[in-house]
């Protein structure tokens, strides 16, 4: 994963804690899985903190990032952010 992140000049961030999502099912049965995500750069540093930050209680109690609103929504599509319909061209 990082060879193609310094390939396509991207910025990759590593999430050692991140939320179970639709993988869970292949991690149930020790098949081994990689989540993806692409998200704009400011709001993936935003869900890095409260993942995994050593102390979160420094973040906004009331404070509720964008994807948080918009993943498994009828909104979440990858066309919806700009730049990123190209991918894979």
């Amino acid at each position: 994963m990082w060879f193609v992140c310094a390939e396509r000049r991207l910025t990759c961030i590593d999430f050692p804690q991140y939320p179970p999502s639709n993988d869970r099912s292949f991690q149930a049965v020790g098949i081994p899985k990689i989540s993806i995500g692409v998200q704009p750069r400011v709001d993936a540093r935003q869900l890095w903190l409260p993942l995994n930050a050593p102390d979160p209680s420094c973040l906004a109690r009331e404070f509720v990032l964008a994807i948080l609103q918009t993943i498994h929504t009828r909104a979440d599509c990858i066309l919806r952010w700009r730049g990123y319909s190209s991918i894979g061209a």
